[in-house]
């Protein structure tokens, strides 16, 4: 019925690179907190934004929590990926369609916060995901109705009203 796979590995990536009051608001954002195991964050920034953030002590911050900063380069132009990336989240408009179009990857948009909170619990989450259905599940599914999805074998099951399931 659609494509399987479990959103567990993320990448943030943003361009335009963020600003030196934008590194700050991710340190204080991850300060004393640890990126899931089975996500990643990104950040990408210019050469001398970063030696600033150096100096201030924010790359350290964000280097304890399991995140990088990215200098002078973003993931469409230069096309990286973390090994077994299934899903990037960002916080760019413009990443978002780049990464579909020239990397082939499904894009999430959301603010930095959501997609720093992704990154920080994706682990715990283990929400499964699913894509490019054949027929679209909501012009099927209607109130009441049982729906069982096994994204690791990319099936969704749907059990209508009184028991009939659905064609």
């Amino acid at each position: 019925m659609g494509k399987k796979g479990c959103a567990e590995k993320y990448n943030f990536p943003r361009c335009p690179h963020y600003s030196l009051e934008e590194i700050w608001r991710v340190s204080m954002r991850l300060e004393g907190k640890r990126i899931a195991g089975n996500s990643n964050l990104w950040i990408f920034a210019p050469n001398a934004i970063r030696a600033m953030a150096d100096r201030a002590g924010y790359t350290a911050i964000i280097e304890r929590a399991g995140a990088y900063i990215m200098c002078d380069t973003c993931p469409c132009i230069a096309e990286i990926a973390p090994a077994g990336t299934k899903v990037f989240a960002t916080d760019s408009p413009k990443q978002a369609h780049h990464m579909h179009s020239i990397m082939g990857l499904p894009a999430w948009y959301g603010s930095t916060e959501d997609c720093i909170d992704a990154a920080l619990g994706a682990l715990v989450s283990h929400v499964p995901a699913m894509t490019d259905f054949d027929v679209d599940p909501l012009s099927v599914i209607e109130t009441g109705d049982w729906v069982k999805v096994d994204a690791d074998s990319g099936t969704v099951e749907i059990e209508k009203k009184g028991g009939r399931r659905a064609e």
